[in-house]
């Protein structure tokens, strides 16, 4: 292979500062290499500029060496510097002799580790295509959570039959990850415009991208920057609106699984509002868990069970306990007493969505959760429960006279903390995907936009980061966090809870209580509001629906009073429904 048209870093370009006479011509002298360094130069000729600085002829005449002083205005240490001119000795030893096996695997080895990576397999060889597994443990990015695919290209002059021939390789060796990586010496910008219409997620870097990765500060940052802005924000996008969060998109609740981490005789009930993170935090707690070994963890979700016995049942299966003796609740805390009786570890038992089966327990003396609370008691650290709910369960949790409030310590999951909610906005956004705010409040208008509700967080922006893309824009403004707002897929999460949980009286005294304008409002203020409509309703009444609201996480007290949680539900309700001839419907049902 003939070696690529590359630009040099001459010694012209060096010999310049042999000349300056003063320190304004060493500065402009510096400023030209640097430019030179950025724009033009490759990375080739990068591995001999130290010397360059150092001869004598040159820095003789100067205090300070100009080698230090270029670094200083590149930014970077002596140490990275080192590192820059291996990469480049390696380079150029591809470029002398692209058949031999030896310079490529020391090249991929130093490449990997600047950009925070390790080589995962040898080589494959396919012609000029050389392939490798990388594997990224901690990198900021969604498909780099395990392996990357990597492919190195030694000849810039690859066309259409060399990129038949890498999606081949793709295809064969890579079919199961979600980005392929291209780095090609010299100019990519061929394979970058073949890859724009390919169906497989193909990012190109070449020598350019390397080069800037390289003399960046914060090579990761950079690498994750360039990768980023070639890939589809919907294949990036690491903004999730259902489901558990991945763990690099867990923020906040560090306090409530040191809680659980720091108490370990006592069962926890969680609970807490629609989506805002009960289940991603049961699953991270039982994630923190299972890291020790001397934990068992059992983890198992009650939607849809129909018995107590059932639910017992797939508990036993989770711990692989014989089930063929199980028939009933009694059983079942006999079988757990004989597993743990034969077993020393400790045992950490999660159940989600527990709402139903705390109505249906209920139903039935609360046969079941006494069974937990005798497993518990008897066996301390030894047996624990962590259970997950919204309405029932907080039902329970605040009832003082509840029997289910003596056996697990409540955990009331509110909105994120502002530190927390901010890191959520910020670092995906910004550290990820690359974009950037003009400035700092357009943060704090997301923040209170969302109320720091990290499912709002989310659907948020993720809107906001679609929309950027669609406009091929990486700046944030201020027109665009207000365009998201008033999209419909974000407002319709928000209200979606006004619909789909709200009773008929609940959704009259919300209807009236924003039609009015009312930002704060107490128990009589409520009543009177009704009666001025007709409705003879009594104070317990209108407490009990009170209460209801504020167990489903849409209000809540603050003395006698009662506002919004979110403080922007009003003016979105306002704005989505017909609030009068929603009134005129809800009437007559009362």
């Amino acid at each position: 292979m003939a070696r690529p048209s590359v630009t040099i870093l001459t010694e012209r370009d060096i010999q310049r500062l042999s000349h300056a006479s003063s320190t304004k011509d060493i500065h402009q002298a510096l400023d030209h290499i640097v430019e030179v360094i950025n724009s033009e130069a490759s990375v080739v000729s990068l591995r001999k500029l130290r010397a360059f600085l150092e001869q004598g002829s040159i820095s003789k005449h100067f205090e300070q060496n100009l080698y230090e002083r270029l670094l200083d205005r590149l930014k970077i240490s002596n140490d990275q510097w080192a590192r820059i001119e291996s990469l480049a000795h390696q380079w150029a030893l591809l470029y002398d002799t692209p058949g031999l096996e030896h310079p490529v695997q020391p090249l991929v080895q130093e490449m990997a580790t600047v950009i925070g990576g390790k080589i995962q397999s040898f080589p494959l060889r396919e012609g000029i295509l050389w392939d490798f597994r990388l594997f990224f443990p901690d990198i900021h990015l969604r498909f780099f959570d395990e392996e990357i695919h990597l492919i190195l290209v030694t000849d810039s002059r690859a066309g259409p039959n060399e990129f038949a021939t890498i999606k081949e390789v793709i295809r064969k060796h890579g079919a199961t990850m979600k980005v392929t990586l291209l780095m090609i010496l010299g100019n990519g910008e061929q394979l970058r415009e073949m890859a724009k219409t390919s169906s497989i997620e193909i990012v190109v870097l070449d020598e350019d991208d390397c080069k800037a990765i390289i003399l960046s500060s914060d090579s990761r940052r950079t690498f994750c920057h360039r990768v980023a802005r070639r890939i589809s924000v919907k294949a990036l996008q690491p903004y999730q609106t259902q489901g558990k969060v991945r763990s690099r998109m867990f923020y906040g609740r560090q306090e409530e699984i040191k809680r659980v981490k720091s108490n370990l005789s006592s069962s926890f009930a969680i609970y807490g509002g629609r989506l805002v993170g009960k289940s991603s935090l049961l699953h991270q707690t039982g994630q923190e868990f299972r890291k020790d070994e001397v934990y068992r963890v059992c983890s198992i979700t009650a939607q849809g069970f129909t018995s107590s016995t059932e639910v017992c049942r797939a508990i036993l299966k989770e711990l692989n306990v014989p089930t063929a003796s199980h028939r009933s609740v009694l059983t079942f805390e006999r079988l757990m007493r004989d597993n743990l009786a034969s077993h020393s570890k400790r045992l950490l038992i999660l159940i989600d969505e527990v709402d139903d089966l705390v109505a249906l327990d209920e139903s039935d003396q609360y046969r079941m959760f006494e069974a937990f609370h005798n497993l518990n008691s008897d066996f301390g650290e030894r047996c624990r429960f962590i259970f997950a709910g919204y309405r029932d369960l907080a039902r329970q949790c605040m009832d003082s006279n509840s029997r289910f409030r003596n056996f697990a310590e409540p955990i009331r999951l509110g909105n994120l903390d502002p530190v927390s909610a901010r890191l959520l906005i910020e670092e995906p956004m910004c550290e990820e995907m690359g974009f950037r705010f003009e400035s700092d409040d357009l943060v704090d208008r997301i923040l209170n936009m969302t109320a720091g509700h990290p499912n709002y967080i989310q659907i948020f922006c993720k809107e906001l980061s679609e929309l950027l893309e669609r406009q091929q824009r990486w700046r944030i403004r201020e027109s665009d966090i207000e365009h998201t707002f008033h999209n419909p897929d974000f407002r319709a999460r928000v209200i979606e809870t006004f619909y789909v949980n709200f009773s008929t009286l609940q959704k009259l005294i919300t209807a009236l209580v924003v039609l009015e304008g009312i930002d704060e409002f107490d128990l009589p203020q409520v009543v009177k509001l009704l009666r001025s409509y007709g409705l003879r309703t009594s104070l317990e009444d209108v407490y009990r629906e009170l209460r209801q609201l504020e167990m489903s996480f849409i209000t809540e007290q603050a003395g006698a009073q009662y506002h919004f949680i979110h403080r922007l539900f009003p003016e979105m309700l306002r704005e989505s429904t017909d609030l009068d001839a929603l009134i005129d419907v809800l009437l007559p049902e009362l």
